[in-house]
């Protein structure tokens, strides 16, 4: 049996994460790269730890970083998974360009929400979470870079993965109606 290959993408606040996390039932992986960066600044890995402070203003891993951790995370996927979902894995051409020609995506979802509707989502779960990434100033440039490295991307998905545009407005439930159906679940 194939693997599935997930991607999911869309600007933050989106609900990638919620909606990777409800497929589980399904058999999927869930590849955060956010996940991982977190766990690696609870274990201090020496690597990850010298981008703290950039990551927590809202920044990126370099490509060849991240590249490396989503390739780690699918080799050691649990053998009972049917397949994976990248979460925030892909954000810019260059990680594109590498996920799509070494096969590491057959799907991919696009999550569209307006901008002031996630600001309110993310900073809803500031208040719950206490995640430095969703502090307003990290809000605002992850926004930014949102708009600059991983939107141009989407029209190279379009053309070499079976896209998929999800309207990520309605609630969790009814979200994730819309991703079971048009994945094929």
């Amino acid at each position: 049996m194939q693997l599935e290959k997930v991607l999911f993408i869309g600007m933050p606040g989106s609900g990638k994460g919620t909606q990777a996390k409800l497929l589980a039932k399904y058999g999927f992986a869930h590849i955060s790269t956010g996940d991982i960066i977190r766990k690696a600044f609870q274990e201090k890995d020496k690597l990850i730890m010298s981008y703290k402070e950039h990551i927590n203003e809202g920044g990126f891993l370099p490509d060849e970083l991240i590249l490396k951790l989503i390739e780690q995370s699918i080799v050691n996927l649990p053998k009972s998974s049917i397949g994976y979902v990248l979460d925030g894995a892909v954000r810019t051409i260059k990680q594109a360009e590498f996920a799509v020609s070494k096969g590491l995506i057959s799907n991919t979802v696009y999550f569209t929400l307006p901008e002031k509707q996630a600001i309110e989502r993310l900073t809803k779960r500031n208040g719950l979470e206490l995640r430095i990434d969703d502090s307003p100033k990290a809000i605002r440039n992850r926004f930014k870079v949102y708009k600059k490295q991983t939107a141009p991307i989407l029209v190279y998905l379009k053309k070499h993965t079976n896209f998929i545009e999800i309207d990520a407005s309605p609630s969790i439930e009814q979200i994730h109606k819309q991703v079971v159906k048009k994945l094929g679940l």
